[in-house]
């Protein structure tokens, strides 16, 4: 759906990790019961794209958030065995570890389509995108442990 963003990524792996991963699953993480990200972009923005609605110069499109894409990515360093100590490398502003892999980041800005706060981020309002605290929301706290049913 947009550029530059890790956001309703459909996966497929092939292969079972050396034995490490459960095969044969299809595992949708996305929280469909939860409220929808409706991301707009304008009219420059849009040029050359076909996006869902289009009201005037303004186009929107739903998104349903599920779990963070570093947090796939740290099941696949603990299913080749790479420990956490090697991968967990940011700090928060706080300089608390960071969980998952890669750098942690949520935008806010609705223009541009990553007003995910409200999903990853429940109740935090004082938070206004960017690097979230570690111990923001359970998907950041639990980013550095492998997906549910994958690793066996």
């Amino acid at each position: 759906m947009e550029t530059h963003a890790q956001t309703g990524i459909q996966t497929v792996t092939f292969g079972s990790a050396a034995g490490a991963m459960n095969t044969g699953l299809y595992c949708d993480y996305r929280q469909n019961g939860q409220t929808a990200n409706r991301s707009q972009f304008s009219a420059l923005q849009r040029r050359g794209r076909r996006l869902g609605r289009c009201i005037g110069d303004d186009c929107q499109y739903v998104t349903y958030p599920g779990l963070l894409w570093d947090q796939w990515l740290a099941t696949q360093l603990l299913a080749m065995g790479v420990p956490a100590s090697e991968w967990e490398l940011w700090k928060d502003a706080s300089g608390n570890t960071q969980h998952g892999y890669g750098t942690p980041y949520v935008g806010a800005d609705m223009n541009y389509g990553s007003n995910y706060a409200p999903h990853y981020l429940p109740g935090n309002a004082s938070w206004s995108g960017g690097s979230p605290p570690a111990s923001a929301s359970p998907y950041f706290a639990n980013a550095s442990s492998a997906l549910p049913f994958l690793l066996k």
